[in-house]
């Protein structure tokens, strides 16, 4: 066994060569090996005088087989096997890797202890060998997140199914639910970011280019940073808990500052609870009458360029614009041009989250939490008055849906039972941290229901009130002085529009250079080079200058690198087949493989490049329109 072992450390350092060193390092005194009466060689480990065998007493070939027979696969291509024993579960799916050359087996294990056996035996050399098996190490499913982002990544868009060794479904059933969804929830967020991108980014930019030209309108909300020093704020989620304390909050509009995402604000709203502040950032229709209900109410909105166009025009009060675009790194550059450089605000992963880290900006102390549940509170998603606010039976939240948007058992801040989701334990996750990296910050959950936050103390509003909540204030009064000395007027729309055709001129040249760089492609598939089996073929120095001058154009630098991320990031598994030492493929294969691919990666950026700058056109076209139809407005046109 030391020999194979010996072997099978040698071949990981090449796989996966941190996984190798901490196996050198781990110790697997707690695991013994043992014989099943079928003969077959298991796994027990002994501990508070009981046994835990890895497999099947009888016989652990059998087990594996019955739980192949009963997973319900269909037609998934990737298989999660969280645990994986001494490999008898790789044998019963060798069938199922056999029948697909994309089907792909990834076994997640915690235990390193574990691996050390699995690789003392052939059947551990094996696995290694494979094309079609992966190990995974995790410690935590919240502290390893990027290691399950990762393989969101590399398996993105393809059908999955997530299971478990008998043993570990048997002794921690709870953290076999927890895996699946973390899995699946990862996959799903994923998913929907790739699927933006791929369609080369509409989703935002259809809104970002016009918001842009209603920056001169906008009062600029950073500049209300660190002027709130030490003035405690109320963020109000739409959470079932909101109710409770509604009665209160209408009383302390001079002791905080309020604030109230679009989801919260038609609650707060209908009874009577008018924010200091409002918050929109996110780029669908559903803002539009979430927005629309505070007409009248002059309540300024923080807002981003990215928020749908019609919501941003639906704000009757201030516009406060935020720099940052949450993951388009060109709202950078024209905030650059326009001399708005400034820290740019996480916004988390949901609206709440983003209020927390506006109210921080502000210098707000203490941070209060309320009607923040994240979770169904009395079978209800959220408070009276916002859409949706129906009582939900317990077959529904647990029975329909993908496994993203079925409801989990956790219990709550009184520890009793409730339902929630797991985006919903991610966003709490999102603001223990948040509290744990802001140790000077006084953050107090006081939604008195819900899910909680871990290290967050829990208190009654009412509690709180009476503590922290004891100078008077006329904040509207304040605000209003605040915002008149940051207003953005000062920007000329003439110049956003020479901004945005300068960006577009490069975006013509960065066409241009990939159309190069494709002919380059081509031209070396002519003259035969693929047949090359020494230098990487793709690295000519005619490619690099081509690449070079690419890489200098700030549509590049502001726009398709994004997309050239994520297009390698949706292209992973492909890209890790081709360099993996598995790989059987023949080098003038796998050259072949690397033009195909780096084809459909330019004429991927191409178009990105070709919808941007048709989207600019539009963006311009249809301001001058809305000139032409508005009686008194200040025209320019810039090069239209």
């Amino acid at each position: 066994m030391e020999k194979i072992l010996y072997n099978n450390i040698e071949l990981l350092k090449k796989i996966d060569a941190k996984l190798a060193y901490q196996l050198m390092m781990s110790d697997p005194s707690a695991l013994d090996f043992c014989v099943s009466r079928s003969g077959q060689t298991n796994l027990k480990r002994i501990y508070q005088d009981d046994i835990f065998y890895y497999h099947s007493e009888i016989d652990p070939t059998e087990e594996a087989n019955e739980w192949f027979l009963k997973l319900n696969i269909g037609d998934s291509t990737v298989l999660y096997v969280y645990g994986v024993g001494l490999g008898y579960y790789y044998d019963a799916a060798r069938v199922w890797l056999r029948s697909n050359p994309k089907n792909k087996l990834i076994f997640l294990e915690e235990d390193l202890g574990v691996l050390h056996r699995l690789f003392e035996t052939e059947k551990g050399t094996e696995i290694l060998n494979h094309l079609q098996v992966k190990i995974v190490t995790f410690t935590d499913l919240m502290e390893d997140k990027e290691i399950f982002s990762e393989l969101a990544w590399t398996y993105i868009n393809a059908p999955f199914t997530v299971s478990a060794l008998k043993l570990y479904e048997d002794v921690n059933s709870q953290g076999v639910s927890d895996l699946a969804h973390q899995v699946t929830h990862e996959s799903v967020q994923k998913s929907a970011l790739a699927d933006e991108y791929q369609k080369y980014g509409v989703p935002f930019f259809r809104n970002f280019y016009p918001n842009l030209l209603e920056l001169p309108k906008a009062i600029y909300g950073n500049g209300l940073f660190d002027l709130y020093k030490n003035v405690p704020a109320i963020i109000c989620g739409a959470g079932p808990s909101l109710n409770k304390n509604i009665g209160l909050l209408k009383t302390l509009n001079e002791q905080a500052l309020i604030f109230a995402g679009s989801s919260s604000l038609p609650a707060l709203l209908s009874k009577g609870v008018i924010p200091h502040f409002g918050a929109a950032i996110d780029p669908n229709l559903a803002q539009v009458s979430r927005v629309q209900c505070s007409q009248g109410y002059l309540i300024p909105f923080f807002y981003r360029n990215r928020l749908y166009h019609e919501a941003l025009k639906a704000i009757s009060s201030s516009r406060l614009f935020l720099t940052g675009a949450g993951g388009y790194d060109i709202a950078e550059w024209f905030e650059q041009e326009l001399g708005l450089e400034s820290d740019i605000l996480d916004e988390g992963h949901n609206i709440v989250n983003f209020c927390i880290e506006i109210a921080n900006a502000l210098g707000c102390n203490p941070i209060i939490l309320v009607g923040v549940d994240l979770a169904y509170t009395n079978n209800r998603p959220y408070a009276e008055g916002v859409e949706e606010t129906l009582n939900l039976p317990k077959e529904k939240l647990v029975e329909n849906g993908d496994l993203d948007s079925i409801a989990v058992q956790r219990n709550d801040i009184n520890g009793e039972p409730v339902y929630t989701l797991w985006k919903w334990i991610t966003e709490a996750e999102w603001t223990a941290k948040f509290a744990e990296d802001h140790p000077d910050i006084t953050i107090i959950n006081a939604t008195e229901g819900g899910l909680g936050f871990r290290r967050i103390p829990n208190e009654s509003l009412a509690n709180v009130a009476q503590e922290y909540l004891k100078n008077k204030e006329d904040f509207h009064k304040r605000i209003a002085i605040d915002m008149k000395n940051h207003s953005l007027s000062n920007i000329i729309r003439k110049q956003i529009e020479e901004l945005m055709i300068k960006f577009q001129n490069s975006l013509k040249c960065c066409m241009r250079y990939l159309e190069n760089l494709m002919d380059e492609l081509d031209q070396i598939k002519i003259n035969s080079n693929v047949t090359t089996s020494t230098a990487d073929i793709l690295e000519t120095p005619k490619i690099a200058l081509i690449e070079s001058e690419l890489e200098e154009e700030i549509g590049y630098r502001y726009l398709l690198e994004t997309f050239n991320i994520i297009y390698m990031k949706c292209h992973q598994r492909q890209i890790e087949e081709l360099q993996s030492v598995k790989n059987k493929m023949t080098k003038i294969e796998c050259n072949k493989q690397k033009i195909v691919l780096q084809k459909e990666r330019l004429s991927f950026l191409k178009d990105v490049s070709e919808a941007n700058i048709e989207l600019i056109n539009m963006a311009l076209h249809n301001k001058a329109k809305e000139d032409f139809r508005t009686p008194n407005a200040t025209r320019s046109f810039g090069n239209l």
